[in-house]
């Protein structure tokens, strides 16, 4: 592993991808493993789970493991993705991260814990894909609260809280947090919001008067309901298309 060579120290930037095949790949634990042992403190963007879904693989296939082991060895990092299922995040300490996404089609409840109590005050952009309780993704809105009434994180714009059941609740709860008070940008799209999380923002859009934008496309809004939050407020909400209920809302990711 390249780690391990010589010319490793020097490395920084690394993407993990496809490994081993459909349906037999297990979790990436060796390969967090050897990194934990080998990685060099220069990495400054790791990506975990470097793959196009659902052409090479459904979201929920890609298992990924515990990464915990990782922090201590990534002092610089500054670009953190994991994308794919079944990550754990341990305790948290990135004190140079800039940016951090995790997609996946279901946020078990621990991760979402550790993820809201990370250590990252250089964070500028914090992206969470929540995902279906079908795959996993048992993450309740006081699991991730405590993120929200975060006030050490001076350096976060933008925040995503995408691909969530719990659309709704956020459209609640967000407006009037110490953190939301905080941001610039954010995005809701990709879940299963309906008009009623659209009233939520709107009776509270004073709180939210700061945005310069707020996603919600990918949902379940009609007409009514985005013709309402366009007039509470203007361009800088993004509608984009809407998901049609036929029966059954679902998150854009799942499987």
């Amino acid at each position: 592993m390249i780690a391990r060579h010589p010319s490793g120290r020097f490395l920084v930037e690394l993407a993990i991808g496809i490994h081993g095949v459909w349906g037999h790949r297990g979790n990436l634990a060796a390969i967090i493993e050897t990194l934990a042992r080998f990685a060099p403190g220069s990495m400054r963007s790791l990506h975990v789970g470097d793959f196009v879904f659902p052409d090479e693989s459904d979201m929920s296939a890609y298992e990924v493991g515990d990464l915990g082991a990782l922090w201590p060895r990534l002092p610089r990092l500054r670009r953190l993705i994991v994308q794919g299922s079944l990550f754990s995040l341990g305790t948290i300490h990135l004190p140079m991260l800039e940016s951090a996404r995790f997609r996946t089609g279901g946020l078990p409840a621990a991760t979402a814990r550790q993820i809201a109590d990370a250590h990252w005050p250089q964070l500028q952009h914090l992206e969470i894909w929540f995902g279906s309780a079908e795959y996993a993704g048992d993450t309740t809105l006081d699991d991730i609260a405590p993120l929200f009434e975060r006030t050490d994180l001076g350096e976060l714009d933008s925040l995503a809280l995408r691909n969530a059941e719990l659309a709704d609740q956020f459209c609640a709860a967000l407006p009037g947090e110490p953190l939301i008070a905080r941001i610039k940008r954010l995005d809701l799209s990709m879940g299963t919001m309906t008009d009623e999380g659209a009233h939520h923002l709107v009776a509270q859009a004073d709180a939210l008067a700061h945005l310069e934008s707020i996603v919600v496309s990918d949902n379940y809004l009609t007409d009514a309901g985005t013709r309402a939050l366009e007039r509470a407020f203007g361009a800088r909400v993004v509608v984009g298309k809407q998901k049609v209920d036929d029966g059954g809302r679902y998150v854009s990711v799942g499987e």
